[in-house]
């Protein structure tokens, strides 16, 4: 779901705004983590994981979770902002 919205989200902006797509996707998926690590922390239950973590350790070991995503994504959408990119010159 997140790279299909990180997609969405780079073939729908303007081509004005690029760089906010770009930095967008990364950005709300870290801001997401945060906000489930602080609200509901046993949702970020790994195996190893020790049991009275902080919120840098929950967000940490959210964020390897969902490395291989944000990496996909990630690359979807700088794929993306760089095709358009040579579309508006070409």
């Amino acid at each position: 779901m997140f790279v299909l919205v990180s997609v969405t989200n780079a073939l729908a902006a303007s081509r004005d705004a690029l760089y906010a797509a770009m930095v967008t996707p990364p950005v709300v998926l870290l801001a997401v983590l945060i906000v489930v690590a602080v609200i509901r922390p046993g949702a970020v239950d790994e195996p190893g994981s020790p049991p009275d973590a902080s919120v840098v350790q929950l967000v940490a070991i959210a964020i390897i979770h969902h490395a291989l995503a944000w990496a996909i994504a990630l690359g979807a959408v700088l794929g993306i902002t760089a095709w358009r990119r040579t579309a508006v010159r070409g």
